[in-house]
C-alpha cells in the first residue's frame, strides 16, 4: 500500500537481479521493465485484488504480462470476482478467487482434494458462519499440507474468514510437519 509503480519494480529488481533493467542503456518505464523481469527472470508474481486496480493501464499491463511470459514464470490473480479475462489470458494466468465459499462450493473442494467425508458438513457450517473454512485459498492450502486426518478442522471451524492471521497460522502448522526439503520446495514455488 502507498508504494508507487516504480518503487516496487525497482525493489523487484534488485531482488531478483541487483540491477535496473535498461533498453540501448536507458532506463524505461516500469511495465516495460516488469515485462522484461517476467520474461528472463523465473518467479510467481502475485497480484491481490485486481476488481480495485481502476486504472486501465495496469490492466492492459496485466494482458500483455500474460501474452509474454517465458521461463517459468507465472502470474496468480487473487481476486474477490471473476476477472474479465479472455480464454487465451485465463490459460495463462492462475486465478484464485477468494470471495467466501457456499455450501456447494465447500463440499466439492473438500471432495476434488480427497478429504474424508466426516469433515465436511462441519466446515460447511463453518463457512455459513463467516470462519475460515469458507475461505477458498485457506482451505486449499489445509487440504494440500496436512493429511486427511490430520486437518485443523477446529482452526478452520473457529477462526475468522476476514483474518490474515488466521490464514497464517494454518500455512505455519501445515509447514511445520514437513521436512527441510519440502519446506524449501514450498518457498520456491
Amino acid at each position: 500500500p502507498g508504494e508507487s509503480s516504480t518503487s516496487f519494480i525497482n525493489r523487484l529488481e534488485h531482488q531478483l537481479t541487483n540491477k535496473s533493467i535498461s533498453v540501448s542503456g536507458e532506463l524505461v518505464d516500469p511495465f516495460t521493465r516488469l515485462l522484461i523481469l517476467l520474461q528472463n527472470t523465473p518467479m510467481a508474481l502475485v497480484i491481490d485484488g485486481i476488481h480495485q486496480i481502476g486504472n486501465e493501464n495496469v490492466v492492459r499491463m496485466i494482458r500483455t504480462c500474460a501474452r509474454n511470459l517465458k521461463n517459468g514464470s507465472r502470474l496468480i490473480l487473487i481476486d474477490r470476482t471473476d476477472p474479465t479475462l479472455s480464454a487465451l489470458e485465463r490459460q495463462e494466468i492462475v486465478i484464485e478467487r477468494v470471495g467466501s465459499l457456499d455450501e456447494e462450493a465447500v463440499k466439492e473442494l473438500v471432495k476434488h482434494k480427497n478429504g474424508p467425508e466426516a469433515i465436511i458438513k462441519d466446515l460447511v457450517k463453518a463457512a455459513r458462519q463467516g470462519m475460515i473454512a469458507g475461505h477458498p485459498l485457506t482451505l486449499n492450502v489445509a487440504l494440500a499440507l496436512f493429511p486427511k486426518d490430520e486437518i485443523p478442522v477446529e482452526d478452520l471451524k473457529k477462526k475468522s474468514a476476514r483474518s490474515p492471521a488466521a490464514f497464517k497460522d494454518i500455512v505455519e502448522q501445515g509447514l511445520a510437519r514437513l521436512s527441510d526439503a519440502e519446506r524449501e520446495a514450498f518457498h520456491t514455488m
